[in-house]
């Protein structure tokens, strides 16, 4: 299980590629740059890891 800041759209499609799935949203959950950012939580199951 991650969480990973929307605006981070390499690691998002990193993680992605890694077989990890979008699980939820927490919404303004990081404030970074003068901004709210929204984390995204993703997770893997033992049985999609490749």
């Amino acid at each position: 299980m991650l969480t990973v800041s929307t605006p981070n759209y390499g690691g998002i499609r990193a993680y992605e590629n890694a077989g990890f799935k979008k699980e939820g949203i927490m919404r303004n959950a990081c404030f970074r740059d003068g901004q709210f950012h929204d984390k995204i939580m993703m997770s893997i199951l033992r049985d999609e890891w490749r």
